[in-house]
């Protein structure tokens, strides 16, 4: 059977340029740095939001132990995806593909620590989806993944690009 363009698993098209212009793949992968960088910085804020509403909560129920769990977990994932992008966004100048395989590695693994902490927490807790705030948590981890679906596709065509690459 013969092999086309669109049966190509390998055939690597650049990801940036659908709503940008044609734009590089390695401005394209310090794009995907800084945004992830700003969730990393988002998930902090939110894991101190959770932790002053676990001080504050005054409920008979068990909501602030909850809270707490959810703090700790998203200031934690906060900063280890800051980090991570970080040294992603300066990998791009040395066309280091070993930092991109491991932001990936990272990134995934953090939404299935906190998918998990989070399906181990509401299996305790029958209160745990009436809290508006866990519920703004779960909606913007649910954004998250989709975003890193998409961050994956931008730093698979990077690590090919320079494995491509004449030396």
């Amino acid at each position: 059977m013969e092999s086309g363009p669109l049966l190509d698993p390998y055939l690597a098209v650049n990801p940036c340029c659908c709503c940008c212009g044609e734009v590089s793949i390695g401005k394209g992968i310090k794009t995907v740095a800084t945004i992830s960088m700003t969730l990393g910085i988002g998930y902090g804020i939110m894991g101190m939001w959770f932790a002053l509403k676990a001080f504050v909560s005054n409920t008979g129920e068990n909501l602030p132990e909850i809270l707490a769990i959810c703090a700790v977990t998203s200031v934690v994932g906060g900063i280890i995806r800051f980090l991570s992008s970080f040294f992603l966004h300066r990998s791009v100048k040395n066309e280091s593909k070993t930092t991109a395989k491991i932001w990936c590695a990272l990134s995934f693994g953090l939404v299935i620590v906190v998918t998990a902490i989070i399906l181990a927490v509401s299996q305790k807790n029958p209160i745990f989806f009436d809290s508006l705030s866990i519920k703004v948590f779960l909606c913007l981890c649910a954004l998250d993944f989709l975003l890193l679906l998409y961050f994956l596709w931008v730093i698979i065509v990077f690590v090919k690009e320079i494995i491509d690459m004449p030396t």
